[in-house]
């Protein structure tokens, strides 16, 4: 089955839904189609019941009264899926928006329409102005646009105005885009890939960055704020241990945020988590402290967090649940949950909730509330989350001195690994865990320490560790001798 069409659709709101329907009834995209029993059938199973899962060929053969074969079937999803894609990049262009407006003024000013290019811009009422670096080019095709129209009307000062803007825009963009792909290269040598990386560092020597960027830097101009931002980030990444540059990053971007868009924020929270990440990792720094004032910050700034997204899994949710109780916040996070985990789309927010609140009550040692929690959830439709769910609920009877009770919970866990649509990677996680876990229960029960002194120094080795892991890594810890 097509599930590219499925996971797609799967992402619409409610709201994108109903304008989807009129956009496949529209005979224009449509042509001679009819897709309305098919829509309803997706509907039924994606936007209604969540359970994508279980449509099936079989599904749209009981559901639909107009019989079609299973190649026909296959088709008219294939052009839904296109129609989705399309429907996509329509569904985002609004009639005020820079590309819009780049690509009309070119046709009209191609078919001389001089007049309706007047109607629709007038310097005077409006001014387009881009609010995002991805907007930059498109911006320079308005201006081009409107040199040419100024330069049939005589107005020669004006149309030099265009250019020394287009100049500058084109110069901010590729200045901005030339530190984001050097910053690229970066990451990828960080993990081991180091192709290019040295190539890059010559170009930017050439370009001569750092003395061209005081000066830029010195004009102070808002065309050049993302890239002045982004040169910061870049100098920190390369040297970690320079505070002076990590506090001017952090200063820079708190001074002008009126100047960026929601995307460039993004983009600096998540390329400022992943520095935090890396010297976490390697030992550079203990790092939790900042991670948890950046997540602040996002939730301060208000444009940059949503959690209402038609996704799984939700993992900044439960990053920002994870960072906060590894700082020891744990009223700010159950104010968190309180708060933000209402925003969670309804088909994972149980889900997400449920461990959210086993892992607060967790920390916060009152585990007899944790237990109580896994067992009044059902069984989810999410496999991640129920195997989650049952080491907790093994890690929690074994602190609560209930091992014995666990023999029966490992069996319905090993019954449940044995389910089909479980990946290979948490397959093997959860058999670790077990692994692991007899290791444990053989060590408590022999006071015998060979063989895992090196599990505890195994378990720090990951930056935001599972749960199973920190409690392992806690566990063999406490019953090594001193």
């Amino acid at each position: 089955m097509n599930k590219n069409l499925y996971n797609l659709l799967g992402s619409f709101s409610a709201d994108e839904w109903n304008k989807f329907d009129d956009f496949v009834s529209n005979r224009y995209f449509a042509k001679s189609r009819d897709y309305k029993e098919i829509m309803s059938v997706l509907r039924k199973y994606i936007l209604k019941s969540k359970k994508t899962e279980e449509l099936t060929e079989e599904c749209f053969f009981v559901e639909m009264k107009e019989k079609i074969s299973r190649h026909t079937l296959t088709n008219r999803l294939s052009e839904i899926n296109k129609l989705a894609e399309k429907f996509l990049v329509i569904d985002s262009i609004d009639d005020k928006t820079v590309s819009f407006r780049s690509n009309l003024y070119g046709k009209l000013l191609g078919r001389n329409l001089f007049s309706n290019f007047n109607y629709i811009h007038n310097p005077v009422k409006e001014k387009l102005v881009p609010n995002d670096t991805e907007d930059y080019p498109d911006y320079c095709k308005v201006l081009v646009s409107e040199a040419h129209y100024h330069r049939i009307n005589g107005e020669i000062p004006v149309v030099l105005q265009k250019y020394l803007e287009h100049s500058e825009y084109y110069a901010a963009y590729f200045l901005n885009k030339s530190i984001l792909l050097a910053m690229d290269f970066h990451f990828m040598k960080l993990h081991g890939y180091d192709g290019e990386y040295e190539v890059y560092n010559k170009y930017f020597d050439i370009l001569n960055i750092d003395e061209q960027m005081q000066s830029i830097i010195a004009k102070d101009s808002p065309v050049f704020k993302p890239a002045v931002l982004m040169y910061y980030i870049y100098k920190y990444l390369l040297n970690a241990s320079d505070k002076e540059m990590h506090r001017r990053v952090i200063e820079y971007f708190e001074n002008n945020m009126r100047y960026f868009s929601m995307l460039i924020k993004t983009d600096y929270y998540m390329k400022m988590m992943s520095q935090y990440v890396h010297m976490h990792n390697t030992r550079a720094a203990k790092c939790i402290p900042d991670m948890f004032e950046l997540m602040k910050s996002r939730i301060h700034d208000g444009e940059t967090v949503d959690f209402s997204h038609q996704r799984y899994p939700a993992t900044e949710f439960r990053d920002f649940v994870a960072i906060g109780l590894l700082n020891g916040e744990t009223a700010w996070v159950e104010n968190f949950i309180k708060k933000y985990s209402p925003q969670i789309p309804a088909s994972i927010r149980e889900d997400e909730y449920t461990n959210a609140m086993v892992s607060l009550y967790t920390q916060k040692k009152d585990l007899l509330n944790a237990l109580h929690v896994i067992n009044k959830q059902k069984q989810s439709s999410n496999h991640i989350h129920n195997l989650d769910m049952y080491r907790m609920k093994i890690m929690i009877n074994y602190d609560l001195d209930r091992s014995a009770r666990n023999e029966d919970e490992i069996a319905l866990l090993k019954k449940y690994f044995r389910k089909k649509g479980i990946d290979k990677k948490h397959r093997e996680a959860t058999n670790n865990f077990l692994v692991n876990y007899y290791k444990l229960i053989e060590l408590k029960e022999s006071g015998q320490s060979k063989g895992f002194s090196t599990l505890a120094e195994k378990y720090t080795k990951t930056l935001l560790p599972s749960a199973d892991i920190q409690w392992l890594k806690a566990k063999v810890t406490g019953l090594l001798p001193v």
